[in-house]
This record gives C-alpha cells, structure tokens and sequence, in this order.
C-alpha cells in the first residue's frame, strides 16, 4: 500500500506538502507552488496511490460514494459514461452506485435514496426539467452537503444549467456533419432525426454557407426524398436512424457514399461494420464522465467548478 511518505520521497518534499496537496480537506486552497503540486499529483498516480476517503467523510456525515443516475440504453454510450465515471471515481479513492432508468419515479426514489444513504455527491441528466417534483429533494441534497453535477448533453447552449453541467456540443456536431458534406459535394441536404440541437447547428452552417436549406423528413420518407439529379447529403440525427437508411438505400439499389452521402451520429458499436461503413459523430462520453467526477470533487472541496463543453468529432468512413 503506498502511503504518503512513499510519494514525498519520490516527488522531494515533505509529507505535511504532499498531505496538504492530495487531502485538501479543509476546502481551503493550498498554498503550493502549482509546479510543486502538479509533480506531486504526477508522483501519486505513478505510484498508485488510492486515497482512502472513508474517514474524512465519516467526519462530514457523509458516505464518500458518488450516485450515478443514467439514462438506461443498450448502447455504447452509457458503457463509456460508465467507465469515464469508474476511472474518475476510482483513481480519486470514491466509491460509485449506478441506477439506470428513464422514468420519473425511479429519479425520484434514487434521490430519496441518496438523501437516505448520505452519498456525498450525484451525477444526473436533467430530469428535474420534466419532473418538476424532484426539484426540492435536489436543493435539499445540495443543502444537506451533497454536490449535484449534470450531464446535460442534450439542451446546452439554449436553458441555464441550475446545476454545474457538463455538456458535448450537439450545435458543433451538426455544424461538424455540414462542413464535411459540403466539402464532399452535396447540393442538396436532408436531415432525420429527433435531436434539435444537431439539427439546429446543420441548418446554421449550411445558411452561413448560402446552401439550400435541408428538408426535415421522416425515416421513412427519406428513400424516396433523394434527390436523383444532384448529390443529397443526409444527416441523420443519430446512427440508428442512419442505419436504417443504409439498409433502405442498400434494399433499393442504392450505395450510401456513392449515390448519396449519409451521416449518423454516436458512433454506436457496429457502425464501422456496415458496408460501407458509416460516417458518423463521435460524443466524447468517457470523459464527460472523468470531467463530471473531477467537478463533483471541486465541489465538494468548496472550490468553484465552471460548466464544461466537451466537442465531438468526426468519424469519416465510407458513406460520406
């Protein structure tokens, strides 16, 4: 078990620096030289060192286990929150629950759950939004000592986050989708798919760009809306729906990547199987979860967390 005398003589300080630097638990910032505590930091992860929370917390009333509330899919997506949010959360010598559900009443019974238990801190969506009832049960968890941070992927950028949030820029991945089917060609564009927010950021650019402005379909619709005498570039607003495209183009007679271009969106296992594989945007969820962790800690240290805006990326492959 590395202690703390371990990491001074490796990083040359005294213990009472490296104690002040890693167990900050008066919420007080330390008075450290920031070369001193990032070699200090450094020093502690190559050795290992699991700092044991237990006691610390004992002394707040509190367990030092972080409650996750994600949204229950079958999808990678979930699994990178997961694991982002296990490595945080291991590394920094917390525990962590998951509860998976999109209902209502399972966010409200995870809250009392949380309140019950004493966790120190909660990483959720913004069910709050359409539960309005579970609301006081958050400002009193935050009342009683416990930090609340939100993963609010979905709406930022257009609501004011009530809680520390962490966010991947849905308006940049549609811009992202628009840059690349211009660059590819197409003359006319499509756009499928629930997510307002990558639709909203795919119109703006192609506007910026005096491209035609795309036509919202259907999944259903969007086979026979290919226009057949210039290139159609199609954004789907995630890969399932882009998947059945694929299919419905491949069914038809149609190649995606050569009589039309098609993107979906998440990245989702598979997509790079399909044939041709599928063009399509990566979310950075892994460490939304690492970033969601390290503003729970700031937060319970009594530092200031500003919101985080994490950008997704492209994933170009044979469709587009």
């Amino acid at each position: 078990m590395i202690k703390l005398s371990d990491i001074a003589r490796e990083a040359g300080c005294s213990v009472a620096v490296v104690s002040r630097v890693l167990n900050p638990g008066d919420g007080l910032p330390p008075r450290i030289a920031k070369a001193t505590r990032t070699r200090v930091r450094e020093t502690a992860r190559r050795l290992g060192y699991r700092p044991n929370r237990n006691a610390e917390f004992l002394k707040r009333g509190q367990l030092p286990e972080i409650g996750v509330f994600a949204e229950r899919h079958s999808n990678n997506l979930v699994l990178e929150l997961v694991r982002g949010t296990s490595a945080a959360a291991e590394r920094e010598g917390f525990y962590i629950s998951f509860r998976y559900s999109i209902d209502g009443e399972s966010f409200h019974d995870f809250l009392e759950m949380a309140l019950h238990r004493r966790l120190c801190g909660i990483i959720t969506y913004p069910h709050y939004e359409l539960q309005p009832r579970t609301m006081p049960l958050l400002l009193r968890f935050q009342a009683e000592g416990g930090a609340v941070v939100v993963l609010d992927v979905g709406n930022y950028g257009r609501i004011q986050p009530v809680f520390p949030c962490v966010a991947i820029d849905d308006l940049e991945g549609g811009r992202l989708v628009a840059r690349l089917l211009m660059e590819r060609g197409a003359r006319r564009f499509l756009y499928a798919g629930p997510s307002r927010l990558r639709q909203e950021g795919f119109c703006e650019e192609l506007a910026a760009n005096h491209c035609d402005i795309p036509l919202a379909v259907k999944t259903d619709d969007a086979l026979d809306a290919l226009h057949r005498d210039a290139l159609t570039g199609v954004f789907c607003g995630n890969d399932r729906i882009a998947i059945t495209l694929h299919n419905n183009m491949l069914a038809g007679g149609l190649c995606p990547g050569r009589d039309a271009l098609l993107v979906g969106y998440d990245n989702l296992y598979g997509t790079e199987a399909l044939a041709p594989p599928l063009t399509t945007v990566y979310q950075p969820f892994a460490e939304a979860g690492e970033k969601a962790v390290d503003m729970m800690i700031s937060l319970l240290y009594a530092k200031q967390a500003s919101n985080v805006v994490l950008s997704p990326s492209l994933v170009r492959r044979g469709t587009a």
